[in-house]
Parts: structure tokens; sequence; C-alpha cells
């Protein structure tokens, strides 16, 4: 997992891009293994926005979201 801030954006949220496997199940293991790196980019910007995952499906999308 990478994070960076949107370009020309510091005040919104936190990008979370792949940093290598770019896979669903990478993107599901991200919240059990970052938790506490989340849970600190959350209390400081209020949002997390992840791109360049492999979610390809409703019902994908769910599964981490839900």
């Amino acid at each position: 997992m990478r994070t960076s801030k949107l370009p020309g954006h510091p005040n919104l949220p936190v990008v979370v891009t792949p940093d290598g496997d770019a896979s669903h199940a990478a993107l599901l293991q991200i919240p059990q293994t970052e938790e506490a790196e989340l849970d600190r980019h959350m209390r400081a910007v209020g949002a997390v926005l992840f791109r360049g995952f492999e979610v390809r499906t409703p019902e994908e999308f769910q599964s981490f979201a839900g």
C-alpha cells in the first residue's frame, strides 16, 4: 500500500494505491494489515480514497466497502 495526497489538494483525502499487488484480494487485506495507518489518515483528513485496485463488480466493491 502506498499513500499520497491528490496533487494540488493537500487537505483532501489521502490516496491509497497498490504497492505491487493490485488484486481484489490484496485490497481486502489492507484494512486488517494497515488498520493503524488508515485510522491515522482518517483522523487527519476525514477520508481515504482507494485507487488502482482491481475491483471489477459491484459485489467485489461491496465485499470491501460493506
